[in-house]
């Protein structure tokens, strides 16, 4: 098991992307209530918040973190660009940000 978790996808390793993957969830999921989800506002505080993070704590778990916010605050961004795709491009319907 800890050879598969360790396997090198690129840069990181599999551990690594499922880490920043559980940490994009929980801070959408988070900031989602405050700043939405899916627009520019949301994406520019994701990513202004990624910024702080990395350069304030520093560290493994701040590099995953900073990763997660600006992978979630560049898909805000092009979603807000996109919105065909976000509602779903075949079908007519409105996206939804389901809260925990």
């Amino acid at each position: 098991m800890t050879k598969i978790l360790g396997a090198k996808a690129g840069q990181l390793s599999i551990m690594d992307a499922l880490s920043i993957a559980g940490a994009k969830i929980v801070s959408e999921r988070l900031l989602a209530s405050f700043v939405g989800n899916g627009s520019l506002l949301s994406g520019g505080v994701k990513l202004g918040g990624a910024f702080a993070v990395n350069k304030l704590v520093g560290g493994k778990v701040s590099d995953i973190v900073a990763t997660a916010m600006t992978v979630d605050g560049a898909e805000d961004i092009v979603t807000a660009f996109f919105p065909k795709f976000a509602g779903g491009l075949f079908r007519d319907v409105k996206s939804q940000v389901e809260l925990i």
